[in-house]
């Protein structure tokens, strides 16, 4: 997992620039949705936000329309998740607009319910997609309105807490359906604070930016020549050797000479270059690597034993520009690798199998069929309702363990960036000592200086004091917090369940480390980054509350039933009718294979606890209990008046447990 939103630079940046911490809070929520390295239940696949699925809504409303896919029951589904998202924005922001949005909903959702595939519906279902159309494309205007009116506002209640959680979830799904890169925002963020500060309509631009014209060049293995490639993509151009001006590149072809000069020559491969219209040029890459990879199915279907592949390198140019970056797609490595399972356990190779296969695919709509080809496999895909309720089962316990995690990412980012700052103004202060050293006696620029040194010499305190001063708000009541939940060496929780009594409220008979542990977090919170603050609040109010925590359950698992219901209309419309682009496609691909690494985590943390008949289940019958046990577990909650003590979060999917309360 990463933690994105956490740059310690950014970080440094807002607090310098005199960001409030909801204007940090927010941004931090934006950066994490996007980060291909979430938890699953934080990413914008599973927000179910306007962004996602109006236009999710839309395609399958279209595609009804044309070719009778996806079929009545699920095109009801999409429609009423869709009906589910307005409303919830609804009620959240009070927005008049969307309050309006709710009636139009109201009524394609009361249509869907009366298709039936004939002419007329198909009728129908167009003149719903052309409205729908029509609201969408107001949707940027929308959320800035939304985005500029919480920009300034103190969340002083939790009702405008959730006002701003709303918020920022519409704002993240509509930045990852441009495909906006994590990184490249963190590091345009922090340019855009250092030269406008927190500027609501110059930080809209960075999150939301017009996509613009980007050169890309890729190296394409297994054929010297690609014939006819102008008339499949007039954008498309090959390299002739000694020849790249002719790829069109304009300022930036002496950097392009450079990486034709580092391609290996073979008469077997070739460069080619596509143009883009992209946010920036890390989604530039990703755009044109799928682009060229669809030429290339042409030229593999035009030769039956031919096999041609890209290359990992890209270089891309944003067009007019000068400056290009040599860019790779996201590969993940280890130095050592386990098995999910040391055996086979009935029922998981086949799943595996089609795992594996999503992951190797160009294509995000591919990647999204063969997703759910895998939860078919693996037999779990039947009762999406059930998956849902274990995979909402599975992520409270990692959001709960996260809350740890992010007070100590909070506190490494605040001693990086302390550190950076020491370092800078100490450079600042001997760059200007060593200047006044230089200076003949009565020079005119000596006077002024010393005044440059003496304001260095004070900033170079303030951050040495910073510096000295986090041990005692940051390191030390972590210490204190991990004398009662212990960790290991890689800082993890040896017993998840001891950090739930931290956040539990007290007790009469409550261990003194346990109480000095909650104080330590109570004193923590002030100078934890707001992302890290707020989740530990959250958490601490969902366990004080074992209704909250139930409808906490309840609203996250209707959120993956929402992705589950887009990933297998997704299939149906890769397999049965070859639709293989959609708008929100990427993050729809992406979502599909977290959501089959997250059940595969599932999965392999029941085997790997089994013990007796449960080591034998298949993965169906490990969802079908599990799937009792959410069930019971939020009758429990429901049930039950106060806190969440009996809840044993260490152990809530594995087979060890009966039923998850089961504590003192």
């Amino acid at each position: 997992m990463t933690f994105s939103g956490f740059d310690p630079e950014l970080l440094g940046q807002l607090r310098t620039s005199g960001a409030l911490r909801e204007q940090t809070y927010l941004l931090q929520r934006v950066i994490r949705s996007i980060e291909p390295a979430t938890l699953l239940s934080q990413h914008s696949a599973t927000l179910a936000g306007l962004a996602a699925e109006l236009p999710r809504t839309h395609s399958a409303l279209l595609s009804y329309s044309v070719l009778g896919q996806p079929k009545g029951r699920l095109l009801r589904s999409l429609c009423l998740n869709a009906a589910a998202a307005v409303n919830r924005a609804a009620a959240a922001t009070a927005h008049q607009p969307l309050v309006h949005l709710t009636h139009t909903l109201a009524e394609i959702v009361e249509a869907s319910g009366a298709m039936y595939d004939d002419h007329e519906s198909r009728v129908a279902a167009a003149a719903f997609a052309s409205r729908l159309d029509t609201l969408i494309a107001e949707l940027p205007k929308l959320l800035w309105t939304l985005f500029h009116d919480s920009w300034h506002t103190s969340a002083s209640s939790p009702g405008r807490w959730a006002r701003l959680d709303q918020i920022s979830d519409e704002v993240a799904c509509l930045v990852a359906a441009t495909d906006r890169d994590p990184d490249t925002l963190q590091q345009e963020l922090t340019h855009t604070l250092a030269k406008h500060g927190p500027d609501a309509a110059a930080i809209w631009q960075t999150l939301h930016p017009d996509r613009v014209r980007h050169h890309v060049a890729c190296v394409v293995h297994g054929a010297g020549e690609l014939s006819g490639l102008a008339a499949l993509d007039p954008t498309a151009r090959q390299w002739s050797e000694g020849q790249p001006e002719r790829l069109g590149w304009g300022a930036a072809r002496d950097r392009l000479r450079q990486f034709l000069a580092a391609v290996p020559r073979s008469s077997t491969s070739c460069v080619v270059a596509v143009d883009v219209e992209a946010v920036d040029k890390a989604a530039a890459a990703r755009l044109a690597r799928r682009r060229v990879t669809e030429l290339l199915d042409q030229y593999v279907a035009g030769h039956r034993l031919l096999t041609i592949s890209l290359d990992p390198r890209m270089l891309v140019t944003r067009a007019g520009t000068v400056r290009s970056d040599e860019l790779t797609p996201r590969r993940s490595t280890v130095n050592r690798a386990y098995p999910l399972v040391q055996r086979w356990p009935r029922g998981l190779r086949e799943g595996l199998r089609m795992a594996h296969l999503a992951r190797t695919t160009e294509s995000p709509l591919t990647a999204a069929a063969l997703s759910w080809s895998a939860l078919e496999a693996l037999g779990v895909a039947e009762r999406a309702s059930q998956l849902a309720g274990v995979l909402a089962l599975q992520a409270l316990r990692q959001q709960v363990v996260e809350t740890h995690q992010l007070l100590h990412q909070s506190a490494t980012a605040s001693t990086k960036h302390a550190r950076s700052r020491v370092g800078a103004t100490q450079r600042r202060v001997v760059s200007l000592r060593r200047a006044i050293e230089r200076c003949a006696p009565g020079h005119p620029e000596v006077a002024r200086l010393r005044v440059g040194l003496a304001a260095a010499t004070g900033r170079h305190e303030d951050a040495v004091r910073r510096h000295d001063g986090l041990g005692a708000s940051l390191r030390e009541p972590l210490a204190v917090v991990a004398e009662y939940a212990t960790l290991d060496d890689h800082k993890y929780l040896l017993d998840v369940n001891r950090w739930v009594d931290v956040l539990l409220p007290a007790r009469p008979a409550d261990d003194p480390r346990l109480l000095d542990a909650r104080t330590a977090v109570h004193d923590l919170l002030p100078h934890v980054a707001p992302l890290a603050a707020r989740q530990v609040v959250d958490w601490q109010g969902r366990l004080a509350s074992a209704g909250s925590c139930a409808r906490w359950l309840i609203a996250t698992q209707e959120r993956m039933r929402s992705l589950l219901d887009a990933l297998y209309s997704a299939r149906n419309l890769a397999l049965h009718s070859g639709v293989f682009q959609a708008t929100g496609d990427v993050v729809l691909g992406l979502g599909g294979l977290m959501v089959v690494d997250f059940t595969l985590e599932v999965l392999g943390n029941w085997y790997r606890n089994a013990t007796g008949p449960d080591a034998d289940a298949s993965p169906f019958e490990v969802v079908k209990e599990l799937a009792a046990r959410q069930e019971g577990l939020c009758g429990k909650l429901r049930d039950a008046q106060g806190a969440t003590f009996p809840l044993n979060v260490e152990w809530l999917t594995s087979p060890s447990t009966d039923g998850a309360w089961d504590r003192g």
